[in-house]
């Protein structure tokens, strides 16, 4: 395998979780089979719906904003930009922007999950 390069506009837009999404890194844009990575944005107000990851770690980093991720067990956790955030395998997150300007992240989550239908579960 050869390094591959991708851009935001190579990449479909996900927008049924709340925010938007783009990966960018994933095995059908690189053949990544270890990791994806991609960016992702949350509106002012706005809230990723509770989830989880069943056989992934994930990890972000703010770029831009401010919000909290809310935790089922009522915990929560603020970040703001040049925070880095990781959320463990199996632990239900949601994430909410309680800033004034829209949150910018670049997240990435490994190891990946048997398909991509797996690795993001909704509660």
């Amino acid at each position: 395998m050869k390094p591959v390069k991708t851009k935001t506009t190579d990449v479909p837009l996900i927008t049924e979780r709340g925010g938007t999404i783009r990966v960018l890194i994933s095995p059908k844009t690189v053949e990544s089979s270890q990791f994806i990575l991609g960016v992702s944005t949350l509106e002012v107000d706005g809230e990723i719906r509770n989830h989880l990851h069943d056989f992934s770690h994930e990890a972000f980093y703010v770029i831009q904003g401010e919000g909290l991720v809310l935790f089922s067990e009522h915990e929560a956790i603020f970040f703001g930009p040049g925070d880095a955030v990781h959320i463990p395998k199996g632990v239900a997150h949601q994430i909410k922007n309680t800033g004034k300007e829209e949150i910018r992240v670049v997240f990435t989550a490994s190891p990946l999950a048997p398909s991509p239908e797996m690795g993001h579960r909704e509660l």
